[in-house]
């Protein structure tokens, strides 16, 4: 297995690297190199991958430690386990509900990053 590491979206070196494999298909009957369009269509395929994860990190980093605000603007419920209810006082019969965060934010994560991390499980 390989040693997790920061995510590395260098455009030229995923550019190079399809290019590699292309150059190396039985089936390819063109020259990457020489279809310019090839190589097009790999640097915007590569921008669209960007942008959808700088999107899921916005989308973590909005609603880390704050699941009120992810059930009012985005319409989901965090699930039930990650609520516990305290007394508020002993002589009145109410209950006040916080959220145990580090679960919240872990389950977060596996929400905004599902489609990367769904082989994990």
């Amino acid at each position: 297995m390989n040693k997790p590491k920061p995510l590395n979206l260098d455009s030229e070196e995923i550019e190079e690297l399809i290019a590699h494999k292309l150059k190396n298909l039985d089936t390819v009957i063109i020259n990457v190199d020489e279809v310019p369009d090839i190589r097009t269509a790999i640097r915007v395929t590569i921008e669209e991958i960007k942008q959808r994860i700088k999107s899921a990190c916005e989308f973590y980093l909005r609603y880390k430690d704050d699941p009120e605000l992810l059930r009012i603007e985005q319409e989901i419920e965090p699930p039930e386990q990650f609520r516990e209810y305290h007394a508020e006082s002993k002589t009145k019969n109410v209950s006040v509900v916080s959220w145990n965060l580090q679960k919240y934010n872990e389950w977060l994560f596996r929400l905004a990053f599902k489609e990367v991390l769904k082989n994990e499980e």
